[in-house]
């Protein structure tokens, strides 16, 4: 059995083309329109030879036979500029906006984590009440643990 019409418009799929619809040789209509698919139709496949009102709604597609380029295309683009989609998402082949992000997040997380524990050292180093409380509280779970029974008196 050969897939010949695949029609995947306004089905709200995100992401980038999957490689595996370049590997399809008996592909007569392909609709992918009206999407959230993000990045270069890939070049030299039969992809390329669809029309472009099958790729439309797809604010981060580009390259052949849309006539919207990106970055290092060489070509004048219809977008912008600075390769922005119409939901102001940079697109790169590369993908390393994921990156930044990936340590953007992860220092939200860290500054947090240390915020948490400069705001409770500070509240039990001025609050002499917490601090007591506190400290008596540790101190009894450990006089009662096993980890603390070599420090106990004999009886």
């Amino acid at each position: 059995m050969k897939l010949e019409s695949l029609d995947v418009s306004h089905n709200q799929l995100f992401g980038k083309i999957h490689m595996g619809l370049t590997d399809i040789s008996f592909l007569a209509f392909l609709d992918l329109s009206d999407n959230q698919l993000w990045v270069r139709i890939p070049a030299c496949t039969q992809l390329q030879r669809f029309e472009a009102s099958k790729y439309l709604g797809n604010k981060g597609l580009f390259g052949p036979p849309l006539n919207v380029t990106c970055c290092g295309d060489g070509k004048l683009q219809e977008t912008s500029t600075s390769c922005e989609t119409g939901d102001e998402r940079y697109v790169k082949e590369d993908d390393a906006e994921w990156i930044d992000m990936l340590w953007f997040y992860m220092g939200i997380g860290v500054g947090f984590g240390i915020g948490l524990v400069v705001v409770c050292g500070l509240a039990l180093f001025f609050n002499t009440s917490w601090r007591q409380v506190y400290f008596n509280q540790l101190l009894n779970r450990w006089r009662t643990s096993n980890y603390g029974a070599r420090f106990r008196k004999a009886p």
